[in-house]
Protein backbone atom coordinates (compact mmCIF):
# COMPACT_ATOMS: atom_id res chain seq x y z
CA UNK A 1 0.00 0.00 0.00
CA UNK A 2 1.40 3.65 -0.82
CA UNK A 3 0.42 7.21 -0.61
CA UNK A 4 -1.44 7.94 -4.14
CA UNK A 5 -2.45 11.18 -5.89
CA UNK A 6 -4.82 11.22 -8.00
CA UNK A 7 -5.87 13.41 -10.98
CA UNK A 8 -8.77 13.81 -12.86
CA UNK A 9 -9.43 16.12 -15.93
CA UNK A 10 -12.52 16.49 -17.64
CA UNK A 11 -13.97 17.12 -21.39
CA UNK A 12 -17.27 18.54 -20.60
CA UNK A 13 -18.67 20.68 -17.76
CA UNK A 14 -19.95 18.74 -14.25
CA UNK A 15 -22.83 18.40 -12.15
CA UNK A 16 -21.84 18.32 -8.77
CA UNK A 17 -24.02 18.47 -5.59
CA UNK A 18 -22.66 20.33 -2.33
CA UNK A 19 -24.07 18.68 -0.09
CA UNK A 20 -22.79 15.23 -1.40
CA UNK A 21 -19.31 14.94 -2.52
CA UNK A 22 -18.07 12.30 -4.92
CA UNK A 23 -15.90 10.16 -2.45
CA UNK A 24 -12.65 7.87 -4.12
CA UNK A 25 -13.90 5.24 -2.41
CA UNK A 26 -17.41 5.61 -3.67
CA UNK A 27 -16.24 5.18 -7.52
CA UNK A 28 -13.90 2.29 -6.83
CA UNK A 29 -16.42 0.57 -5.31
CA UNK A 30 -19.13 1.56 -8.04
CA UNK A 31 -16.35 -0.49 -11.05
CA UNK A 32 -15.35 -3.17 -8.58
CA UNK A 33 -19.21 -3.78 -8.20
CA UNK A 34 -19.61 -3.43 -11.68
CA UNK A 35 -17.07 -5.49 -12.71
CA UNK A 36 -18.54 -8.53 -10.23
CA UNK A 37 -22.01 -7.84 -12.52
CA UNK A 38 -20.24 -8.60 -15.76
CA UNK A 39 -18.26 -11.29 -14.69
CA UNK A 40 -21.43 -13.23 -12.87
CA UNK A 41 -20.76 -12.97 -9.58
CA UNK A 42 -23.13 -14.49 -7.45
CA UNK A 43 -23.13 -11.67 -4.78
CA UNK A 44 -21.88 -8.78 -7.09
CA UNK A 45 -22.48 -6.14 -4.66
CA UNK A 46 -20.43 -7.96 -1.76
CA UNK A 47 -17.46 -6.61 -4.04
CA UNK A 48 -17.90 -2.97 -2.77
CA UNK A 49 -15.93 -4.44 0.43
CA UNK A 50 -13.21 -5.79 -0.87
CA UNK A 51 -10.88 -2.17 -2.21
CA UNK A 52 -7.74 -2.05 -2.67
CA UNK A 53 -7.17 0.77 -0.01
CA UNK A 54 -6.10 0.74 3.64
CA UNK A 55 -8.68 0.56 6.02
CA UNK A 56 -8.77 2.82 9.36
CA UNK A 57 -11.18 2.84 11.93
CA UNK A 58 -13.92 1.32 9.40
CA UNK A 59 -12.94 4.22 7.10
CA UNK A 60 -11.43 3.20 4.09
CA UNK A 61 -8.13 6.03 3.61
CA UNK A 62 -9.43 7.89 0.58
CA UNK A 63 -10.78 11.77 0.47
CA UNK A 64 -13.65 12.85 -1.39
CA UNK A 65 -12.81 14.64 -4.84
CA UNK A 66 -11.66 18.36 -4.48
CA UNK A 67 -12.36 20.06 -7.56
CA UNK A 68 -10.34 22.85 -8.96
CA UNK A 69 -13.17 25.23 -10.87
CA UNK A 70 -11.99 26.70 -14.26
CA UNK A 71 -15.35 28.70 -14.71
CA UNK A 72 -18.39 30.16 -12.84
CA UNK A 73 -20.96 28.15 -12.73
CA UNK A 74 -23.75 28.34 -15.40
CA UNK A 75 -26.85 26.86 -15.87
CA UNK A 76 -28.16 24.79 -18.40
CA UNK A 77 -31.92 23.98 -19.21
CA UNK A 78 -33.44 20.80 -19.30
CA UNK A 79 -36.58 19.90 -20.97
CA UNK A 80 -39.01 17.07 -20.68
CA UNK A 81 -42.48 17.20 -22.89
CA UNK A 82 -45.49 15.28 -22.04
CA UNK A 83 -45.78 13.18 -24.94
CA UNK A 84 -49.62 13.32 -24.99
CA UNK A 85 -49.74 11.94 -28.52
CA UNK A 86 -47.56 9.15 -27.50
CA UNK A 87 -50.06 7.96 -24.73
CA UNK A 88 -53.02 8.31 -26.90
CA UNK A 89 -51.50 6.19 -29.53
CA UNK A 90 -50.41 3.41 -27.22
CA UNK A 91 -54.01 2.88 -26.03
CA UNK A 92 -55.08 -1.04 -26.50
CA UNK A 93 -51.53 -2.26 -27.13
CA UNK A 94 -48.99 -3.78 -25.52
CA UNK A 95 -47.87 -0.74 -23.34
CA UNK A 96 -51.48 -0.61 -21.49
CA UNK A 97 -53.00 -3.72 -20.43
CA UNK A 98 -55.36 -2.19 -18.31
CA UNK A 99 -58.18 0.36 -18.85
CA UNK A 100 -56.87 4.15 -18.09
CA UNK A 101 -58.72 7.58 -17.31
CA UNK A 102 -57.59 10.87 -18.63
CA UNK A 103 -57.00 11.30 -14.68
CA UNK A 104 -53.94 8.65 -14.88
CA UNK A 105 -52.30 10.89 -16.96
CA UNK A 106 -50.94 14.31 -15.24
CA UNK A 107 -48.32 16.32 -16.80
CA UNK A 108 -48.18 18.08 -13.69
CA UNK A 109 -46.67 15.05 -11.71
CA UNK A 110 -45.93 11.60 -11.65
CA UNK A 111 -44.17 9.49 -14.40
CA UNK A 112 -45.60 11.63 -17.12
CA UNK A 113 -44.86 15.27 -15.67
CA UNK A 114 -43.69 17.45 -18.03
CA UNK A 115 -40.66 19.99 -17.05
CA UNK A 116 -38.63 22.71 -17.95
CA UNK A 117 -35.67 22.53 -15.37
CA UNK A 118 -32.17 24.27 -14.75
CA UNK A 119 -29.03 22.32 -13.65
CA UNK A 120 -26.03 24.12 -12.52
CA UNK A 121 -22.81 23.34 -13.90
CA UNK A 122 -19.25 23.99 -13.86
CA UNK A 123 -16.65 23.80 -15.91
CA UNK A 124 -13.08 22.20 -13.73
CA UNK A 125 -9.45 22.02 -14.32
CA UNK A 126 -9.33 19.50 -12.52
CA UNK A 127 -10.58 16.59 -9.65
CA UNK A 128 -7.80 15.85 -6.89
CA UNK A 129 -7.71 13.23 -4.13
CA UNK A 130 -5.61 11.04 -2.03
CA UNK A 131 -5.78 7.88 -0.78
CA UNK A 132 -3.45 4.74 0.74
CA UNK A 133 -3.79 1.78 -1.37
CA UNK A 134 -2.61 -0.46 -4.22
CA UNK A 135 -1.81 2.25 -7.52
CA UNK A 136 -1.71 -0.77 -9.76
CA UNK A 137 -5.36 -2.14 -8.81
CA UNK A 138 -6.68 1.39 -8.52
CA UNK A 139 -5.99 2.21 -12.00
CA UNK A 140 -7.20 -1.23 -13.42
CA UNK A 141 -10.72 0.35 -11.28
CA UNK A 142 -10.47 3.64 -12.20
CA UNK A 143 -10.33 3.35 -15.99
CA UNK A 144 -13.81 1.50 -15.69
CA UNK A 145 -15.40 5.02 -14.60
CA UNK A 146 -15.47 7.29 -17.59
CA UNK A 147 -17.80 10.05 -15.68
CA UNK A 148 -17.89 11.44 -12.68
CA UNK A 149 -20.87 13.53 -10.98
CA UNK A 150 -24.34 13.78 -11.25
CA UNK A 151 -26.35 13.56 -14.69
CA UNK A 152 -22.90 11.78 -15.97
CA UNK A 153 -25.32 9.22 -18.42
CA UNK A 154 -25.93 12.57 -20.14
CA UNK A 155 -22.79 13.06 -21.00
CA UNK A 156 -21.32 15.25 -17.79
CA UNK A 157 -18.22 15.35 -16.40
CA UNK A 158 -16.56 12.96 -18.72
CA UNK A 159 -13.14 12.13 -17.85
CA UNK A 160 -10.41 12.56 -20.81
CA UNK A 161 -7.11 11.37 -18.38
CA UNK A 162 -6.39 10.20 -14.99
CA UNK A 163 -3.01 10.66 -13.32
CA UNK A 164 -2.14 8.37 -10.22
CA UNK A 165 1.38 8.90 -8.78
CA UNK A 166 2.83 8.73 -5.23
CA UNK A 167 2.87 11.40 -2.58
CA UNK A 168 3.66 11.33 0.96
CA UNK A 169 1.09 13.92 1.49
CA UNK A 170 -1.72 11.29 1.02
CA UNK A 171 -0.88 9.83 4.28
CA UNK A 172 -2.64 13.13 5.83
CA UNK A 173 -4.75 14.47 3.55
CA UNK A 174 -6.88 11.45 3.23
CA UNK A 175 -8.66 12.60 5.33
CA UNK A 176 -10.18 15.26 3.62
CA UNK A 177 -13.22 13.10 3.47
CA UNK A 178 -16.20 12.20 5.81
CA UNK A 179 -15.35 10.85 8.96
CA UNK A 180 -17.06 8.92 11.60
CA UNK A 181 -17.69 11.33 15.30
CA UNK A 182 -15.01 10.64 17.63
CA UNK A 183 -12.36 9.74 15.00
CA UNK A 184 -9.14 10.14 16.77
CA UNK A 185 -7.80 11.80 13.44
CA UNK A 186 -9.02 14.91 11.26
CA UNK A 187 -7.15 16.70 8.38
CA UNK A 188 -5.60 19.84 9.94
CA UNK A 189 -6.08 21.77 6.82
CA UNK A 190 -9.35 22.72 6.74
CA UNK A 191 -12.27 22.68 9.52
CA UNK A 192 -15.27 20.08 10.08
CA UNK A 193 -18.57 20.28 10.22
CA UNK A 194 -20.60 18.38 12.69
CA UNK A 195 -23.73 16.04 9.78
CA UNK A 196 -25.55 12.69 9.69
CA UNK A 197 -23.90 10.44 6.84
CA UNK A 198 -23.20 6.93 5.59
CA UNK A 199 -18.83 6.75 6.26
CA UNK A 200 -18.51 4.34 3.27
CA UNK A 201 -20.33 2.80 0.39
CA UNK A 202 -23.01 3.06 -0.72
CA UNK A 203 -23.40 6.68 0.46
CA UNK A 204 -26.55 6.83 -1.17
CA UNK A 205 -28.02 4.62 1.35
CA UNK A 206 -29.67 6.79 3.81
CA UNK A 207 -30.62 3.96 6.22
CA UNK A 208 -26.25 3.67 7.19
CA UNK A 209 -26.65 7.45 8.22
CA UNK A 210 -24.41 7.27 11.59
CA UNK A 211 -22.86 10.99 13.43
CA UNK A 212 -20.00 12.20 11.34
CA UNK A 213 -17.79 15.31 10.44
CA UNK A 214 -17.47 16.55 6.62
CA UNK A 215 -14.81 18.62 6.03
CA UNK A 216 -15.38 22.55 4.81
CA UNK A 217 -13.01 22.26 1.87
CA UNK A 218 -12.27 25.49 -0.06
CA UNK A 219 -9.53 25.09 -3.12
CA UNK A 220 -8.67 28.61 -2.24
CA UNK A 221 -7.66 27.12 1.40
CA UNK A 222 -5.21 24.82 -0.05
CA UNK A 223 -3.35 26.97 -1.95
CA UNK A 224 -4.88 26.51 -5.60
CA UNK A 225 -6.57 29.83 -6.79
Amino acid sequence: MQPLRIEWKFTTPLILSDSNPVHLDALLAWAKVDEAIKDEEEAPYSFQEQLPLYRSEGVWQASQLVFEPDSHPFNISMIRQFEGLRIMLGFDTEYTKKAYSKSDYNQGSGPYKGYDMRQRCQWMKKATAWCVGDAEEIRVLLNRVDRIGKLARNGFGRVSSIEIVEDIAANENWLLRVLPEGFERQSGAVPYARIMSPISPPYWDKTRMIEARKPLIDSSELGWI
